[in-house]
């Protein structure tokens, strides 16, 4: 082991435990004694701008935790909302989809004595109508009827006079016995083709142009049902009844086809929805959240904090601890 030196004893000019620097030497020309206090002071004057950002990011985090908790309650309600809101649409949809389709059977059940005849020509004058009309029909049922076939009134659609070539206006007639409609319309059915002189007619039961348009739209499912040999019938209010091999299926609404092609083994055909009242998009107006002000401009005053450096000016060096 070396043996035990004795340390030198400091000098004059070393720094003592307090903290004092080196004193400078005579006529060195050498920097002015700087104390530990000194130092701290401006390590704080550096970081007091720090401190202060600091403060407001720590209040801005406080803020922005409460407002996302608010958000997220807020959000809550607004898609509860919503649900309900949804709701209250589908139910609102099949309501005044309701309402429709009673309309639809009102109007048809005021046309259930009509029949409709297409292909008359435009030269049989209005007054000549009547007389027309009443031959037709007796040459459907024949001599020996013995039907009332009474007309409360016969004329033709009410639109525009066709231009030339195009078909003639229908002819619609009401009858005033039920009974009668329906033996001229299954008399009709039961003949291939109905001519008057060089003209072929064609009679139908008059209908609603709700219901024809809904007929339009079902007319792919039709024309696949005659392919296959599937007898179908028209049911009031409007439904389609099929006589499917293995059961019997009712359509009266878009939900009833995917049953029908699953029964059938069909592809989808593509029909769209008839029913009027298919997509309510006028939406009740949400409620909005407030805007988020950030604590660092919430003080008056914060926003126009005067621009300057975050570092402190040069140091002045003294002689003497403060």
């Amino acid at each position: 082991m070396a043996p035990h030196q004795d340390l030198p004893a400091p000098s004059e000019g070393s720094v003592d435990s307090e903290g004092e620097s080196e004193v400078d030497r005579e006529g060195g020309g050498e920097e002015l004694p700087v104390s530990r206090r000194f130092i701290r002071d401006l390590i704080s004057e550096a970081l007091a701008p720090l401190k202060k950002d600091l403060t407001d990011i720590r209040r801005d985090m406080r803020q922005i935790a409460d407002r996302v908790e608010e958000l997220e309650t807020q959000q809550d309600k607004v898609t509860c909302h919503s649900i309900a809101v949804a709701h209250s649409l589908d139910r609102a949809q099949a309501h005044i989809n309701q309402l429709y389709n009673l309309s639809e059977d009102q109007d048809n059940r005021g046309r259930r004595n009509n029949l409709r005849f297409k292909g008359l020509p435009e030269s049989v004058s209005t007054e000549d109508l009547r007389g027309a009309i009443l031959e037709i029909c007796n040459m459907l049922l024949g001599p020996e009827h013995g039907l009332d076939l009474t007309m409360d009134r016969v004329h033709r659609a009410l639109r525009p006079l066709p231009k030339p070539g195009d078909p003639p206006r229908d002819i619609i007639c009401r009858l005033l016995n039920f009974q009668s409609k329906e033996k001229i319309l299954q008399a009709a059915r039961n003949k291939k083709s109905i001519a008057f002189g060089d003209t072929e007619l064609f009679l139908f039961q008059d209908l609603s142009p709700i219901t024809l348009q809904k007929r339009r739209i079902l007319k792919p499912l039709l024309v696949k049902l005659r392919d296959l040999n599937i007898t179908y019938k028209w049911l009031h209010p409007f439904g389609l009844f099929i006589n499917a091999p293995s059961r019997k299926l009712v359509v009266r609404s878009q939900a009833d086809l995917s049953i029908v092609y699953d029964t059938l083994d069909l592809v989808d055909l593509g029909i769209p929805d008839w029913n009027a009242a298919t997509d309510l998009t006028d939406l009740p107006e949400l409620p909005s959240p407030a805007p988020w002000i950030p604590a660092s401009k919430s003080t008056e005053g914060r926003g126009k904090r005067k621009a300057g450096r975050n570092t402190p000016k040069k140091p002045t060096f003294r002689d003497e601890d403060t």
